[in-house]
């Protein structure tokens, strides 16, 4: 090891150039794994191994970790190199350096821009800068970050061999490569130590949880080339992705699923980030692009307006990989496809870190890349050994007509013509649209749900118990209204269906006065987690009061609206044998039309005839306020922001740390509308904290809340009615 260091020896008017305030956060405390990630390393030291890969996930804080280690070896007077490959990487490690206590008089950059002093026992080094310089000498601890990357460059070779005698410690969220039969981890590490799972740290509450969502059918990736490296050529991919509208879909999805949240899309290619980007900004929502030539100074602008919310989205092409830290992503939208199974964690792990407010982060996944690699919380496959290509035999499939052997992926045989049938598996119609995907442990959180929702409508047990009876099984879990969707009746949305489900609902409805606004609103919610929102896409349904041509039911039984239930069965039969496959002159597919139809209309009249009609159609229109001051308003996902300013027909909203500015013309009420009983309801569903549940007695009456919240719990906020 070297001489001992002497902070002394260093020039005191030294100013590290990248600084801008002297100013020191305040110290960093390691997470318990943390700890236990650094104790293992020192371990295998101990053992005399001294060539260690260190796992640690996309969110997991591996910066602060080899940072914390650094510190030590400093304070053990070793000479200590970092390499990383992005100059943004260094600003942010001497920060948290700092932060650990490593005085600035320590550090020495070896990067472009930056004054060398080699003396200095820790050195900061841009790998590719090595490469045009004389190597840092007498180094005992060389240290990669990004070490999937890091050490495929030719320099750190060359590195390794002029530094033959030093400790050798990588780290990385990703270790995998794109060929790993030829480039594998074992050339470089003689072992792994591996930190906890993104499902671990997910359950322990130090990563967000993840919804993932998406969509098939639009881009066959089967036509894509794939280049030198392994992964998809990206000016193909581009333009198949441009041709196949995927930003049209992707500006679709952000509107219906993300509009209050802030999020960032990979992009196949510039073309594609900048149309996204101008989508984006037609539609309202504050965007912009950033690619390789973007400044770096411009960058930590932009990274800086989105943790603010002051934009709304980042459309990027392979710049936010790495390195890219803003806590308050709520969402990432895949909007391109790789082969690469350590792209797939970078780019999808950058909603993964927690900050107040954030209940999980949505991923949109245009490329199929979910089904590719899995979900996030899929434990990987990590290892130090190559990994063989896949058996040539595998890939091939026998035609039967010439015998001729043929690629698996091919659907027709290039030797005689074949057309190889396709098996579709159950999920394919479902992949084929855009949908939420469910890893094992949400599919757990759904199937749950789902069935004590059909439970309790087949045993005639009060449908509200179904939220405490989830939040006492899975603790901490939101069940989201979207998952019971259809849980009794398969989402099919007829007037029968409903009379029955209503004649369920009335019985644990908080008031038997059928025209009250809390009946009516009670009431159209449990509806709508049936049968859907009207004007939902994946949720729309036809209304009752009309049928598939519009027409009014008494049009097309040809009766009188006024006529008896009798008059109208006898108009139905004549009617029906019009229709009948041995009397009708219509073709089968128009005749079948025709029957659905009258019996659609029968559905109806039943109800009407029984008196059921004229409340349907209340639940449906009924528009029920309940914050007359208006003081708290709702997005598109039911998400409630407190209004705190109006000026010149705008409002200014705040929701936890984020603030937003929205039109009342052409915001309201197609992005946000003022709050509903049923917007109440649904809200105090999701109250994780005293807080937020008493945000809500101020805009509610006492009686609408106490009903409220004693459906959904017994631990109503002190100085609450319990009535």
């Amino acid at each position: 090891m070297t001489a001992a260091f002497q902070p002394g020896d260093i020039p005191a008017d030294f100013q590290l150039s990248l600084l801008s305030s002297p100013q020191i956060e305040s110290p960093i405390i390691l997470r318990p794994y943390q700890q236990t990630i650094k104790d293992e390393v020192y371990n295998q030291l101990n053992q005399g191994i001294h060539r260690i890969l260190v796992y640690s996930p996309t969110g997991s804080g591996k910066t602060a970790t080899f940072c914390s280690m650094i510190a030590d070896f400093l304070a053990s007077r070793h000479r200590v190199l970092l390499l990383m490959h992005r100059e943004f990487l260094i600003e942010q490690t001497v920060k948290t350096l700092r932060r650990f206590g490593v005085p600035t008089e320590a550090i020495g950059i070896i990067k472009a821009g930056y004054s060398e002093n080699r003396d200095r026992p820790l050195q900061l080094a841009g790998i590719q800068s090595l490469s045009r310089r004389q190597h840092p000498q007498n180094i005992d601890i060389v240290i990669g970050d990004e070490a999937h990357t890091i050490c495929w460059y030719s320099e750190y070779k060359k590195l390794l061999n002029s530094l033959n005698n030093s400790i050798q410690i990588g780290f990385t969220a990703s270790p995998w490569r794109l060929k790993p039969h030829k480039q594998y981890f074992g050339e470089w590490f003689d072992t792994i130590v591996k930190g906890p799972t993104i499902q671990e740290l997910m359950s322990l509450g130090f990563l967000a949880r993840v919804r993932y969502f998406g969509k098939g059918g639009l881009v066959d990736l089967t036509q894509l080339d794939t280049d030198s490296t392994g992964d998809f050529k990206t000016l193909q991919m581009e333009q198949k992705f441009l041709d196949a509208g995927i930003c049209e879909a992707v500006r679709q999805r952000i509107l219906e699923l993300c509009l209050c949240r802030t999020g960032v899309i990979f992009n196949s290619g510039v073309k594609q980030s900048k149309q996204q980007t101008e989508l984006l900004n037609e539609a309202g929502i504050f965007t912009k692009h950033i690619d390789a030539h973007t400044p770096i100074n411009e960058r930590r602008r932009m990274f800086q307006e989105l943790e603010k919310g002051e934009i709304r989205c980042i459309s990027s092409v392979g710049c936010l990989t790495e390195g890219f830290d803003c806590q308050s992503i709520g969402y990432v939208v895949l909007a391109r496809a790789t082969q690469s199974q350590a792209l797939y964690y970078q780019v999808a792990g950058r909603g993964l870190r927690t900050c107040p407010g954030k209940e999980n982060c949505l991923l949109l996944d245009f490329g199929g890349n979910v089904k590719r690699f899995g979900f996030l919380t899929k434990s990987p496959s990590i290892t130090l050994e190559p990994t063989p290509p896949p058996n040539v035999k595998e890939m091939l499939k026998t035609c039967p007509d010439c015998g001729s052997e043929v690629w698996i992926f091919e659907q027709v045989c290039p030797e005689c013509g074949y057309e190889f049938t396709v098996k579709k598996s159950e999920t394919d119609e479902f992949e084929a649209a855009f949908g939420e995907m469910f890893d094992p442990e949400t599919l757990q959180f759904v199937k749950y749900a789902r069935s004590q929702r059909k439970a309790r409508y087949t045993k005639k047990q009060n449908p509200e118990q179904l939220w405490a009876t989830f939040k006492s099984k899975f603790p901490g879990q939101l069940l989201f209204g979207e998952w019971i969707y259809g849980a009794v009746f398969g989402g099919e949305d007829t007037p029968t269906n409903r009379r029955d489900f209503i004649e369920y609902l009335d019985k644990f409805a908080p008031t038997q006065d059928k025209n009250s606004q809390l009946y009516i609103a009670w009431m159209r919610h449990h509806l709508q987690l049936e049968f859907g929102v009207p004007g939902r896409e994946n949720r729309h349904q036809e209304k009752l009061t009309k049928g598939k041509q519009d027409w009014e039911w008494w049009e097309i039984l040809q009766i009188n609206p006024a006529a008896n239930w009798q008059s109208i069965k006898a108009n139905y039969t004549e009617l029906t044998r019009l229709y009948h496959p041995e009397s009708t002159s219509l073709d089968e597919a128009t005749a079948e039309e025709m029957m659905n139809r009258l019996n659609w209309a029968l559905e109806v009249a039943k109800l009407h005839s029984e008196g059921q009609l004229e409340l349907f159609d209340k639940i449906e229109k009924a528009e029920v306020y309940v914050d007359s001051k208006k003081e708290v308003i709702f997005d598109n996902l039911g998400l409630p922001w407190a209004v705190k300013g109006r000026q010149k027909g705008k409002i200014q909203l705040k929701r936890f740390d984020q603030f937003l500015e929205i039109s009342e013309v052409d915001d309201i009420p197609y992005k946000f509308h003022w709050g509903t009983i049923e917007d109440i309801i649904e809200a105090l569903k999701n109250c994780q904290n005293h807080e937020q549940k008493v945000f809500f007695i101020r805009k509610i009456s006492p009686e609408v809340f106490s009903w409220a919240w004693r459906c959904l719990n017994s631990d109503a906020p002190k100085g609450l009615a319990k009535s």
